[in-house]
């Protein structure tokens, strides 16, 4: 029997393999051996300039990118993408959800690993909600301040900043709301 890779969906999506009609569970099959996903994991790595966080064996993990949230699950495919400017990053592990504060950068998935290159990244445990409003105001009144002085110039440094600071205090809010 020749090998190859037959992938059905947890939701229910069905993909016929050659020769042996149709399957509902979620596996991958090479030649004659099955593997369940819900026994596979991912290995997460974060690191930004100042550390790298210790590796996290995770069931699935969401990502803030440029376009919109990628949600990645044991055999994804390969993947390189560029983090937005800010997001929240969760990932799961059995059934404890953990949120993270990611702020520009990339993600790579290779085999059932994924790398995050960020510039900062935070554990929303770790985040100080009061410094994170602090931030937040300072933010929004610098942005004004150099709107109203300098109309014309580019203040996209200063949006970020402001974006950056938001998601920070949504993430930290969401942690203390559960």
């Amino acid at each position: 029997m020749p090998n190859f890779i037959v992938l059905t969906t947890v939701l229910g999506n069905r993909f016929p393999i050659r020769g042996s009609g149709w399957y509902r569970a979620a596996t991958y099959q090479f030649g004659t051996q099955r593997t369940n996903l819900k026994d596979m994991s991912l290995t997460l790595d974060i690191v930004t300039p100042e550390r790298a966080f210790p590796s996290q064996t995770v069931d699935e993990v969401v990502l803030p990118a440029l376009d919109g949230e990628i949600g990645v699950l044991p055999g994804h495919a390969a993947l390189m993408s560029q983090l937005g400017v800010a997001g929240l990053l969760t990932y799961r592990q059995g059934g404890k959800e953990t949120l993270a504060f990611v702020a520009q950068g990339f993600v790579e998935v290779l085999g059932n690993r994924v790398t995050v290159l960020t510039e900062r990244a935070e554990l929303a445990e770790d985040i100080d909600i009061e410094e994170a409003r602090t931030r937040l105001r300072e933010a929004e009144l610098a942005l004004r301040k150099a709107e109203a002085e300098r109309p014309d110039e580019d203040l996209y440094r200063l949006r970020a900043e402001l974006e950056a600071a938001l998601v920070r205090v949504k993430t930290a809010e969401r942690y203390m709301s559960r």
